[in-house]
């Protein structure tokens, strides 16, 4: 089972939508000193670590598909907008051969992801390289990852706590059909603070440059309105072997359902 696993930075903890850990038992900060895991291989010579160039993105985002991730087919250019030095990339002997992100929400919360080496090259040393350098770059704000339960004690060398599980649903649209009808509006038709309000109730951080992005083509965002008040928000968009669902925020259980369908 997967789950969201954060390193909390002293208070800022507390904003972590359902974290299981509060007691501020793990070291406070991501720059703070961890137990680091034994017997990692010391990367190979010559490996170079550095930020990705724009045009590379779509190469790592490849690499993702081909680990059956299904990265959304404008996801490059929405998290470029949102963080242009949150990609690192290892070249060895000239070529790429590993992948990971850090990218940067506002000035306290940060997230990574997109842990990639190619097949040929693992257990020499790059993941953990690029892992350092994400850490590092993330230093001194609350951290996220999705994660296997089963890889908790590693998590937990580097102060990552429980946050949430991740439990991911499935169906065909024809399914979704009917229901009560709610009132919708294109999300491009509100006013960014008020999305921003609705984005906070699930993410704990600003990301206004994201939004923006995230709710434009080939993405369908919608919010939902009662008596002039927004009460919910959702975005569907197309990925590489099916349409994903997310975020996903309403006042109530109806109201997510209509979003849905």
């Amino acid at each position: 089972m997967r789950a969201r696993w954060s390193v909390p930075s002293g208070p800022h903890v507390s904003r972590i939508r359902g974290a299981a850990a509060r007691s501020h038992a793990a070291p406070g900060r991501a720059d703070a000193g961890r137990v680091v895991p034994t017997r990692v291989p010391m990367a190979p010579p010559g490996l170079r670590v550095r930020p990705v160039g724009h045009g590379e993105l779509d190469l790592v985002l490849e690499w993702a598909d081909s680990e059956g991730w299904s990265p959304g087919r404008a996801d490059a250019g929405t998290f470029w907008a949102t963080d242009p030095g949150g990609f690192i990339i290892a070249e060895l002997e000239g070529g790429p051969v590993g992948a990971i992100s850090a990218v940067r929400y506002g000035a306290e919360y940060g997230v990574i992801g997109l842990h990639i080496v190619r097949a040929p090259d693992r257990g020499r040393g790059i993941g953990h390289s690029l892992w350092l350098h994400a850490m590092a770059r993330l230093a001194g704000r609350t951290i996220s990852i999705d994660g296997r339960e089963d890889q908790a004690h590693r998590y937990a060398q580097w102060g990552f706590v429980p946050a949430h599980g991740l439990v991911r649903h499935g169906a065909r649209a024809a399914d979704l059909a009917g229901g009560d009808a709610i009132a919708t509006r294109p999300a491009r038709d509100i006013p960014m603070p008020r999305l921003q309000a609705l984005d906070r109730c699930c993410f704990p951080a600003p990301r206004a440059a994201f939004l923006r992005r995230w709710i434009g083509p080939p993405h369908r965002a919608l919010v939902a309105e009662h008596d002039g008040a927004a009460v919910g928000f959702g975005v569907i968009r197309p990925c590489h072997d099916a349409h994903r669902v997310g975020p996903l925020v309403a006042r109530d259980a109806r109201t997510a359902r209509g979003l849905l369908r």
